[in-house]
């Protein structure tokens, strides 16, 4: 069974979230760098962040978190997080959240936004599409 829980602090989202996230910070760094940010200023962004993670019963699934009027970033943490994002956009539609964009990784944030679209009658286009370059020793 999937279950979604919204957080209202950003320590609890990565006392849930945080472990997963950080075994692929390079590509989670901007959503973690945002979290960690409202941990040390709360009202840093000037308005309520939406903080959601959706898990099955044994590990969470995907991780969202969005700080109006920015858009919403997607980590997926686990397998077929696709699965999970209907109940993420009702989540987000019911709780009135506006959505300006999606960012993520590519077949993810497509999916959420094929999906959203659908939901909301709406359409999408990609408006920007970026890599993540990681330089090793």
């Amino acid at each position: 069974m999937i279950k979604l829980r919204q957080f209202h602090h950003a320590e609890d989202f990565l006392a849930v979230a945080g472990e997963a996230l950080y075994a692929d910070e390079l590509l989670n760094c901007l959503l973690l760098g945002i979290v960690e940010r409202l941990i040390e200023v709360p009202d840093y962004f000037g308005s309520d962040p939406y903080m959601a993670v959706l898990s099955d019963e044994n590990a969470p699934v995907l991780a969202a978190a969005m700080t109006p009027p920015y858009g919403l970033l997607l980590a997926p943490l686990g397998e077929a997080p696709e699965a999970v994002m209907p109940l993420l956009v009702d989540n987000l539609v019911m709780g009135g959240w506006p959505l300006p964009d999606v960012q993520g990784r590519v077949p993810y944030s497509k999916q959420f936004a094929q999906i959203w679209s659908y939901y909301t009658s709406g359409h999408y286009e990609v408006e920007m599409a970026q890599r993540l370059y990681a330089l090793y020793e």
